[in-house]
């Protein structure tokens, strides 16, 4: 609000006015759109009585657009003029009422005002300019009435009142009292200033010695007092302070600058206790002897989630006891998995089981994924005999859900190793490595074989088709065989055109001189690549033939055959080989003629074994000592009438021999060492003879 200057009544001889005309008039603007303020034109002096009043003088402060007061009693009316050098105006109006100029040019303005009493006489006079700039509103309003005395408040810098001091009622020209040292919370008092409009306050100390000459508002003038408030972080930090002070004034709340952080906890907000479970917020500072002056920071124990990978527990019972989440500052045990045909191998935080879970201890913080780690026990064995597994070669632990590594491949004489097996009965494939079978429990592994592969070659036969041997096998005859140790494989039987010869077996040695004879499978247990000779049989028992065609033919049928012997002086030595070839048994008959080379000790004895029956050649006149001894298989002889002796033990020790034949005439016995002689006319009923040592036979 602006200061109007007391209007002073100069009393013209200094005779004083009576109380209807020595009121003094005051002017007073006030401010509605305040931009400059203009200096006081007139002075003290200025007054006029040329219309028979008395003269005063007026002094104004007047802002470009503003509202004037004049009071005065007992005054009709009232002239006001302004005027620049450009522009006048004049203006005239009653009590109370309020004269406007509008569109003023922009200018310099002198300002006067009159007073006049009902007898047109002036009773007072006040000058004042003012300054109409291009960019303010160019309107003057002046509002007069009457005013008998004056209003001083006392108000805070903020316009509030003032505990225990109250506003004066001061008569016009009066002064105002000083109330004394005001006291305001949270403030120090310096000095009252008048306030000057509604934003400003005068920065200097009102003089008490003042006339007033229209209401006032005086402010005391304060210094702030500034309050410490710490905050305690209780615990918590912002970066690495564990607390902080502010400065607030009074009636300021106050606030940190950031609020801290603490490891495992959500900050809740500030109480004044330090152990104080709930934040109830900070409040406005009020006075030193009330105001807080530490907050605490309430803290809460986070509260985390703990999640279980459900893929990994597909291999696994979680444990009904397993939390859900865990508060920090509490350490929590995670109770282990169930295996369901597995074993549980611990909890990790990550898919691939690299990151070992160690706990949750009191300082754990953030939520947590744990996977479950469980394990299976391949266990591996060479094979499966009979629905027994037999010979453990390997275990192995395998995390759920991946692969077994690959073992040494097992080895197994005359086997080859066939694959991995799995399952009941014969099992389902198996297989090792990367991309191997996913292993979800504890399996039992077994090697499968296949025994070694060899070829088998035939001879003596047409294959397919011929003629050139006496038997013919399938095109698609077995042209190998698998090792097999408790089964036999058979061979193909040839077929055979004709009736002359029937087939005999397989022999390994082309000369069929097996030992055990020929065969017509392999042996359980064999190895290795066969080569096989058909043998045919002589389909009949008695053969008439020289010594080569007896050596052609490849076997025979029976199991004694009988042999005469034809052809060209055939040798004996020719007759024993052939049939020892042969390894069969004999009834040979040389009664044929022809017959070359001596027959005596030892010359039938590589086929002693073979020899049932003998026709011995005509022609022979001494069987020699020794000659058939201890032939056990011979049964029968023919012996020719040439033969006139036979000598000591030439028949010793033929047990089996029954018949003897083709002997004539009388026969003398002599006993070895001249014991006698003795005389026998029927040598084949006399064989004792003949089969006892120390007897010489002679024809009589």
């Amino acid at each position: 609000m602006n200061i109007n200057r007391l209007l002073k009544l100069v009393l013209r001889g200094g005779v004083i006015l009576n109380n209807a005309f020595s009121i003094a008039l005051c002017m007073a603007l006030s401010l509605f759109l305040c931009t400059s303020l203009v200096s006081c034109a007139g002075g003290a002096g200025g007054g006029s009585d040329d219309a028979g009043g008395e003269p005063t003088s007026l002094c104004v402060q007047m802002p470009v657009t503003r509202s004037a007061q004049y009071e005065l009693s007992d005054v009709e009316s009232f002239t006001v003029t302004i005027k620049s050098s450009a522009y006048t105006a004049t203006k005239s109006c009653g009590q109370g009422e309020r004269i406007s100029f509008t569109n003023l040019p922009v200018g310099h303005y002198d300002v006067t005002a009159y007073g006049k009493k009902s007898d047109g006489r002036i009773t007072a006079k006040g000058t004042a300019t003012v300054d109409i700039e291009a960019n303010v509103t160019k309107t003057v309003t002046i509002r007069l009435s009457r005013l008998t005395h004056c209003t001083v408040s006392f108000k805070t810098e903020e316009g509030g009142d003032i505990a225990g001091i109250s506003s004066q009622d001061v008569n016009v020209g009066d002064k105002a009292a000083n109330p004394g040292t005001p006291s305001i919370p949270g403030k120090t008092f310096s000095f009252w200033a008048k306030r000057i409009s509604s934003t400003e306050i005068s920065g200097s100390s009102f003089d008490f010695n003042t006339p007033i000459t229209e209401d006032i508002e005086l402010v005391a003038k304060c210094d702030a007092v500034t309050y410490s408030i710490t905050f305690d972080y209780n615990g918590g930090k912002v970066g690495t302070a564990e607390s902080s002070t502010v400065n607030v004034l009074y009636g300021q709340t106050p606030t940190p600058s950031a609020n801290p952080t603490m490891t495992g906890h959500d900050f809740k907000g500030w109480a004044t206790s330090p152990s104080s479970p709930t934040a109830t917020g900070t409040f406005p500072v009020t006075e030193d002897t009330t105001t807080i002056s530490t907050y605490y920071a309430v803290w809460e124990a986070k509260t985390y989630t703990i999640t279980y990978d459900s893929t990994s527990m597909t291999y696994g019972i979680l444990n009904a006891a397993s939390p859900n989440s865990y508060t920090y500052g509490t350490a929590v045990t995670i109770p282990d998995a169930g295996g369901a045909g597995t074993t549980f191998a611990g909890w990790y935080t990550d898919a691939n089981f690299t990151t070992a879970f160690t706990g949750i201890t009191a300082t754990t913080t953030g939520n947590l994924t744990l996977y479950a780690k469980f394990t299976a026990t391949v266990s591996i064995y060479k094979e499966k005999v009979s629905g027994t597994l037999t010979t453990l070669l390997d275990t192995k632990t395998v995390t759920c859900g991946k692969t077994a590594t690959a073992p040494t491949t097992p080895t197994k004489t005359n086997y080859t190793f066939d694959s991995w097996k799995t399952g009941s009965g014969d099992g389902s494939a198996f297989t090792f490595g990367t991309s191997g079978t996913t292993i979800t429990e504890d399996c039992d592994v077994w090697a499968t074989w296949t025994g070694a592969s060899y070829t088998i070659t035939y001879h003596n036969v047409n294959v397919g088709s011929g003629s050139t041997y006496k038997g013919t096998i399938s095109a698609t005859a077995r042209s190998s065989y698998t090792y097999n140790a408790t089964s036999s494989t058979s061979l193909p039987f040839p077929t055979i055109s004709g009736t002359e010869y029937v087939f005999g077996g397989w022999c390994e040695s082309s000369d069929f001189s097996d030992e055990g004879g020929a065969k017509t499978s392999i042996p359980a247990g064999s190895t290795g690549n066969k080569e096989y000779y058909a043998k045919y049989l002589y389909n009949y028992a008695d053969i008439t033939c020289s010594i080569d065609d007896f050596n052609a033919i490849n076997g025979f049928s029976g199991t004694c055959i009988e042999w005469t012997v034809t052809g060209t002086s055939p040798s004996i030595s020719g007759i024993v080989s052939a049939i020892a070839a042969k390894d069969i048994d004999v009834k040979l008959n040389l009664s044929g003629g022809g017959v070359s080379g001596s027959i005596g000790a030892g010359t039938f004895d590589s086929i002693k074994d073979h020899l049932v029956e003998i026709n011995l050649p005509g022609g022979m006149t001494t069987i020699s000592s020794n000659t058939f001894k201890d032939y056990d298989k011979l049964t029968s002889v023919y012996i020719p009438s040439s033969v006139f002796t036979i000598e000591d033990s030439a028949f010793a020790g033929c047990t089996n021999l029954t018949s003897v034949t083709g002997v004539d005439g009388t026969w003398g016995v002599s006993v070895a060492g001249g014991g006698g002689a003795m005389v026998t006319n029927d040598l084949g009923s006399n064989l004792n003879y003949l089969k006892q040592a120390g007897y010489t036979l002679t024809k009589q």
